[in-house]
């Protein structure tokens, strides 16, 4: 299905209907000829990145990396409903011994993520990280009854959910806004630079911003913020000292 564009004053470069669930055009991209406006944009996004600090590009290295990773094994746990584009884990593929779909990234998301990843992962934790020191301490008491946090060898911490605090869980829970902020930034730059996204295509009515983010993957993101809660944010913040 086509994805929502009832926002979108303009239409999508490349049609749409011929393109296959799971949001892989058989299309290959433009060259990479630039228009002015889009040249001059995507020259000062470089300048941007090569000014940010070198933790920040090792940071978007690794969440590059490790997304590079995750996609192929996403696409291979799940299944897509060629109608609707709902996306469910492949139970009964899984329990066959069979993957749902074929493993799928593109080096457009890894480029991508490498550019914008560090950034704004590291604004939406520090945002919350502020929030969480600006509240009063809780007394010596009561602190005593809170459970430790376990603490490897290396200083990464693993932080079981029951010692989560208010805002941990708020950070959890919006995830998916995290997560879909950076797809329309990320999707968007790369609709300027190919004209139209070669990475990734979202179908289906959730399907909303030329395809760039799906409502119904909130639950996912809520499932990857707690893995960082866990243990993705101490790594990333050993990463960007």
């Amino acid at each position: 299905m086509i994805p929502n564009q009832k926002f979108l004053p303009f239409e999508y470069p490349n049609p749409l209907p011929d393109i296959p669930p799971g949001g892989i055009s058989p299309h290959p991209p433009r060259p990479l000829q630039f228009p002015l406006p889009v040249s001059i944009f995507l020259t000062a996004l470089l300048i941007l990145y090569l000014s940010v600090p070198s933790q920040t590009k090792l940071l978007s290295l690794v969440v590059a990396i490790c997304f590079s990773g995750i996609e192929p094994v996403f696409y291979m746990m799940t299944k897509e409903d060629p109608i609707t584009g709902a996306i469910d884990i492949a139970w009964e593929s899984l329990l066959r011994g069979e993957w749902g779909r074929e493993p799928h990234t593109t080096y457009e998301q890894f480029l991508a993520n490498l550019i914008f990843a560090g950034p704004i992962f590291l604004i939406y934790f520090n945002t919350f990280e502020r929030w969480r020191q600006e509240q009063p301490k809780p007394s010596k008491v009561k602190a005593s009854f809170k459970p430790v946090k376990h603490v490897s060898q290396n200083g990464i911490h693993i932080a079981s959910p029951h010692t989560w605090d208010g805002i941990q869980w708020l950070r959890v829970l919006l995830t998916p806004i995290l997560i879909w902020s950076l797809e329309v930034m990320e999707g968007f730059t790369l609709i300027a630079a190919y004209g139209w996204n070669p990475a990734w295509i979202y179908s289906g009515t959730d399907a909303w911003f030329l395809g760039t983010i799906k409502l119904g993957y909130w639950k996912y993101w809520i499932l990857l913020g707690a893995v960082l809660e866990i243990v993705g944010w101490s790594v990333l913040k050993s990463v960007g000292k």
